[in-house]
């Protein structure tokens, strides 16, 4: 007789069989679904990475444009091609048609695009541009001729070795330019304008604060040659100059495109009703003396003012009328003997070095002479051993310069004193609209 547990042993193995071919199959089924859940979301971390670096490399192609148009506001973008950022990424920048000057503020518009894979970001920008004024990022700027050795520069310098790019302050043309009907329609955003008057022969160059006028510059007809005769500069920054010419004292040279506007001046304001101001009327000597005002000399035409081991912290200005030409011979001159100090104090006027816009300095022995400040004076004649720190502008030559230092100071130049005028301001690059844009761009 057959046991009942032979019988049925048989269908009890298939039943095992059976179901460990199924736990099998659900076993097989859950890993593929598994190995496809992790292929799928190893994909979308790939997506997810390729979208952040392709954002990334636009915001960084954005970047990269405000350097490029603070440099150059003429700057067209990106024509070569894309350029590469990291990890595969690339960004791609087009300026879209609108206004470009080199010495104009304008709105600039862009098309930014960043790329990694099949990911892209697109953004569209409207940048500020203001190209500055080129007299505010220079140690010292000669607009005629020069001639000197073993001159130290810390910082840029200009010289305006080819006439034609100079432009002279006319405070005589802001009443007609206020008056015309057409100001009034120039857009806000604008500080410096293209004009032209009908009484005025030569274009105008306008700055404006809010409605009203605050300069007028008008060509300067010049075409005489400049003479340049250096030797031994030594220059941790570039020059900046105008002819197509090798200079052999000059490490690295950049030839300017942007025309140089003179910095405008009114000392009608000045008086010795504030703390800040020592009037001085018709002294022509003085020696020994410190003082922490800001120290104001009124001559008569042809004087010479002699100083000699004095200490004005707040600094020096000569007097001179606003209509005074550079052009013509220097209306007072300032002669230096013994150690000198002026500015980099206070309470005297802000950042007032030596103003004397009318003035030729000389300087007398071998002592050293500090200057702090902004510098604006006629011409220089005979100077040795000149520190000046700040902003120095030469209006006519610097003639027979020597062992002299002239180092830039970005802070005192972003503060000029209240009676100066610059046609502009330091270059700047401001983000006015930024949007991102999610149509699909433009197959050509």
């Amino acid at each position: 007789m057959i046991s009942k547990a032979k019988f049925l042993a048989p269908k009890s193995a298939g039943s095992v069989l059976l179901l460990v071919l199924l736990v099998t199959g659900m076993i097989a089924t859950l890993a593929l679904s598994f190995a496809s859940s992790m292929g799928t979301q190893i994909q979308i971390a790939r997506d997810q990475a390729a979208t952040l670096h392709a954002d990334l490399a636009a915001q960084s192609g954005l970047e990269y444009a405000q350097r490029q148009l603070f440099l150059n506001p003429l700057w067209s973008g990106t024509n070569d091609g894309a350029i590469s950022y990291a990890e595969g990424a690339t960004f791609l920048i087009t300026r879209q048609p609108g206004p470009q000057s080199s010495t104009l503020e304008t709105e600039v518009e862009l098309i930014v695009e960043g790329r990694q894979a099949s990911s892209m970001a697109r953004f569209s920008t409207k940048l500020q541009v203001d190209p500055g004024d080129p007299l505010l990022d220079k140690a010292i700027s000669i607009l005629g001729d020069i001639s000197g050795s073993n001159i130290a520069i810390d910082g840029d310098f200009l010289i305006l070795d080819q006439p034609g790019w100079l432009w002279g302050f006319r405070l005589d043309l802001i009443p007609l330019v206020q008056m015309d009907p057409r100001f009034g329609r120039i857009r806000q955003s604008f500080k410096q304008l293209a004009w032209n008057l009908p009484t005025i022969s030569s274009p105008l160059h306008l700055r404006k604060k809010g409605v009203l006028v605050s300069g007028v510059w008008s060509k300067i007809a010049n075409n005489h040659s400049i003479s340049i005769n250096l030797d031994r500069v030594d220059s941790s920054g570039a020059l900046f100059h105008f002819r197509s010419k090798k200079y052999a004292w000059a490490t690295k040279q950049v030839q300017e495109k942007q025309p140089i506007h003179y910095p405008g001046w009114d000392f009608t304001t000045l008086s010795g009703d504030t703390p800040a101001i020592r009037m001085f009327d018709h002294v022509l000597e003085l020696s020994n003396l410190e003082i922490p005002e800001t120290a104001v000399f009124l001559l008569d035409a042809n004087q010479t003012l002699t100083l000699a081991d004095v200490h004005f912290s707040g600094g020096l200005i000569i007097w001179v009328e606003n209509d005074y030409d550079p052009a013509t011979s220097p209306r007072n001159y300032l002669r230096l003997q013994g150690e000198n100090v002026f500015g980099g104090g206070s309470p005297g006027l802000s950042n007032v070095g030596i103003l004397a816009p009318g003035a030729q300095l000389t300087i007398s022995g071998s002592d050293r002479q500090s200057v702090t400040g902004f510098s604006v004076l006629h011409s220089m004649n005979q100077v040795h051993r000149l520190h000046h720190r700040g902003i120095l502008i030469i209006l006519n030559s610097a003639l027979q310069i020597y062992d002299s230092i002239f180092r830039y100071d970005p802070k005192i130049a972003s503060t000029p004193p209240a009676s100066l005028t610059f046609f502009g301001e330091l270059a700047k690059v401001r983000i006015r609209q930024l949007r991102e844009l999610f149509e699909a761009p433009t197959v050509p």
